[in-house]
């Protein structure tokens, strides 16, 4: 069975040398890809998941899922973005349960560095797209659960993408409590991905706050987010200006 998934493999992906290294263009066959996630390698399952960020389907929902559990941090957070890209309703359980073990381990002080960031955020964000009403009463009880900036700002990530405007107090309460970094994660981002009137007010109002702590900073913070390469939100930082007058200098 090896020989013949080597076999295929050579067939289904394209190389070229550029600068001495070589580099695969994996194949879009869903079937191939599902296959070279249960049976091949560390780089070739890292080239299955690749694969299948634009080849999956529903058919891959269950291996995808079994992977937040069996795979290694990297290979579950390449899954739960997938898995929020398809918006499937069956993920929404098990990405609560891998958010779960991630705030156990985190609570017993056993993760330590071998826990990935990444795969956090990638979980909250995709449970947010694939049943936003459940992310927000999951997350909102998640919030602050454990004394890790890393992990909370994936929560106020995955909050921020519910599009539910019963998260702006908990974001702007988090924004008064916590100290404010200049992450794309950070409360001011997820208030203008709400994309909703009443995060803008919020947010409006917090910046007319002159007892805010480092209030010049969420000034700046609010202009660069919302007219960043990353969120297309111009638009929400003009009427943010004019409606509430905040002079950002």
């Amino acid at each position: 069975m090896k020989n013949l998934l080597f076999i295929v493999l050579v067939c289904l992906l394209t190389v070229s040398t550029v600068s001495g290294n070589i580099m695969y263009e994996v194949s879009d066959d869903e079937d191939f890809l599902l296959e070279l996630l249960e049976t091949g390698n560390e780089q070739e399952r890292r080239q299955a998941l690749g694969g299948l960020r634009t080849a999956a389907t529903e058919h891959s929902v269950p291996a995808l899922i079994e992977l937040l559990e069996t795979g290694t941090a990297s290979e579950a957070g390449d899954a739960a973005l997938i898995l929020g890209n398809l918006k499937d309703v069956r993920a929404v359980e098990p990405l609560m349960d891998f958010l779960d073990r991630t705030v156990r381990e985190l609570e017993s002080g056993n993760g330590g560095e071998s826990i990935d960031r990444h795969a956090p955020r990638c979980a909250a964000a995709a449970l947010a797209r694939c049943n936003p009403q459940t992310a927000f009463d999951y997350l909102g009880g998640l919030l602050s659960a454990v004394d890790d900036p890393a992990f909370n700002s994936a929560v106020v990530t995955g909050l921020g993408l519910t599009g539910d405007d019963r998260a702006v107090p908990l974001l702007i309460d988090h924004l008064y409590t916590h100290e404010l970094t200049y992450s794309l994660e950070n409360p001011i981002n997820s208030l203008l991905l709400l994309e909703t009137p009443a995060a803008l007010d919020a947010l409006g109002d917090v910046c007319l706050d002159e007892e805010l702590p480092r209030r010049p900073e969420v000034l700046s913070d609010t202009v660069l987010h919302s007219q960043s390469r990353y969120s297309p939100y111009s638009v929400w930082d003009y009427h943010l200006i004019m409606n509430k007058r905040v002079v950002c200098s």
